[in-house]
């Protein structure tokens, strides 16, 4: 799917627009009032209302969009694309979704940055999420020893991206300088890390997250170019290479 690393910060970001944003799913923002629609039991669909009208769209033809502060992302569970609200993102993201037919973000859903996901259980709450969290021995074991339970989900997802950070950011920053001749964004994201200040940690792990994204072949979704961009816009020092590594992204 399409999120990764510790984003929340997008939601600082996009809240100084008093408009909500929609990122199409070919990288477009749109700008406009977004209206989320009561889900079907097939689908599930928002409504954008702006100076050109109103626009429904289907959940699988957006990556996600802002509105009240708030960051939606279009997550597929159970054969269908369902809106999510965003509550913590990670190699482990939270998300908060509604059952069939319900207009309430009241169940919870955690999904790995591969895709495995998981529905928060009720029942079996400690066999379920030490089996889907086994990548990370220190956490599963915690779990399995009732260190962490059910009431310490957050912690259990910031223990498990730290692990997980651990294990394999230095493991993607070494493919990327194998790489760095393959693919112009992987050389450019190289070059601006180091002129990134220590204290500025939101767009490093930006950066990162992004160069993640395209040592993986995975494609680089709207809403990360679009923090990009917030995230740098009073950086001049950072212009040329934020526009060259826009146009590398396309």
């Amino acid at each position: 799917m399409h999120r990764f690393l510790f984003l929340v910060f997008i939601l600082a970001s996009f809240s100084l627009s008093a408009q909500d944003k929609l990122f199409i799913l070919d990288g477009d923002t749109l700008t406009g009032k977004v209206i989320i629609e009561l889900p079907e039991m097939l689908f599930e669909d928002v409504v954008l209302k702006n100076d050109e009208g109103r626009t429904r769209y289907k959940a699988y033809e957006i990556t996600g969009f802002t509105k009240d502060d708030e960051l939606y992302h279009t997550v597929r569970l159970n054969n269908k694309y369902r809106i999510m609200r965003v509550e913590k993102l990670g190699y482990l993201s939270l998300y908060y979704f509604r059952e069939d037919e319900s207009y309430d973000f009241g169940s919870r859903y955690l999904e790995k940055l591969d895709g495995d996901g998981l529905v928060v259980p009720n029942i079996s709450f400690k066999k379920q999420l030490t089996e889907f969290l086994s990548d990370c021995d220190g956490v599963s074991e915690a779990i399995e020893e009732k260190k962490l339970k059910k009431n310490d989900l957050d912690e259990i997802i910031d223990r498990y991206n730290a692990c997980i950070e651990k294990n394999t950011m230095k493991r993607n920053l070494e493919v990327a300088e194998l790489k760095n001749t393959e693919h112009p964004a992987i050389t450019i994201i190289n070059k601006m890390l180091p002129k990134v200040s220590a204290e500025n940690t939101e767009l490093k792990t930006l950066l990162k997250d992004i160069l993640s994204k395209v040592v993986a072949e995975k494609p680089v979704p709207g809403y990360l170019i679009s923090a990009l961009k917030d995230q740098t816009k009073d950086l001049a020092h950072l212009s040329a290479d934020v526009t060259a590594l826009t146009e590398a992204l396309n």
